[in-house]
């Protein structure tokens, strides 16, 4: 989903006393920046138990939306601060063993800034209009070339269903929307156990797999 190039460092941190030493091991990760995760989500209807359309640029993949009763037409609109230039975004499927095919047949959409509201459509994509989807937790990966003629740039970004009358149900299913602009590098702690092999001592809910528990997602359980 979103790709790191990554430099090692160590770090050793030492106390004074009795004989207690801790190490950490840390990493130092370039990643490019998801602006959406300052920006304003709102979704066109009501949604799910009254869910808050944020939830979709939380940057937490287990959180979702989706409206709160079948519909033909639902989708979420994102104002950022300030116009931003984008080198990609993403649109994260929900995660799960349900409703994968409840994110197919939509379309992204950057909007003109106009006085504080939406404006005119400066670039648009129309997704997986032949029905598919991209599975649990998938990613569909969107690049200006999309839309050549248009500009990848821009304040306010939609994601909507395309309606469609035999295309009824509980849309648009979409645990993250991500908006990459430009990198950023820091120091973070190495996480040894993310995808170890786990083993349960006895069946799971649900039939869940062990490596939940390691995979980094603090929303799995």
């Amino acid at each position: 989903m979103i790709r790191t190039q990554l430099t090692v460092a160590l770090i050793l941190l030492g106390w004074t006393g009795a004989s207690v030493h801790g190490q950490i091991d840390t990493i130092t990760v370039t990643h490019p920046i998801n602006v959406a995760l300052d920006g304003t989500a709102t979704a066109s209807g009501a949604t799910w138990a009254g869910w808050d359309p944020n939830f979709i640029i939380d940057g937490d993949i287990g959180s979702i939306n989706h409206a709160s009763e079948p519909v033909e037409q639902f989708g979420y609109t994102i104002e950022l601060p300030s116009v931003v230039a984008f080198d990609q975004i993403n649109v994260v499927g929900r995660n799960s063993d349900c409703c994968v095919n409840r994110l197919t047949n939509y379309r992204v959409a950057i909007l003109d800034d106009a006085a504080g509201m939406p404006g005119a459509v400066l670039w648009s994509a129309d997704v997986r209009t032949d029905g598919s989807n991209s599975g649990p937790g998938g990613v569909d990966e969107l690049l200006a070339d999309r839309d050549p003629a248009g500009t990848f740039a821009g304040r306010w970004v939609s994601v909507s269903k395309i309606p469609n009358p035999a295309e009824v149900d509980y849309y648009l299913q979409i645990a993250e929307v991500e908006l990459l602009s430009g990198t950023a590098t820091e120091t973070i702690p190495i996480n040894y156990a993310a995808g170890a092999s786990v083993t349960p001592s006895a069946p799971t809910w649900h039939n869940w797999v062990g490596p939940r528990i390691v995979d980094g997602n603090t929303s799995a359980v």
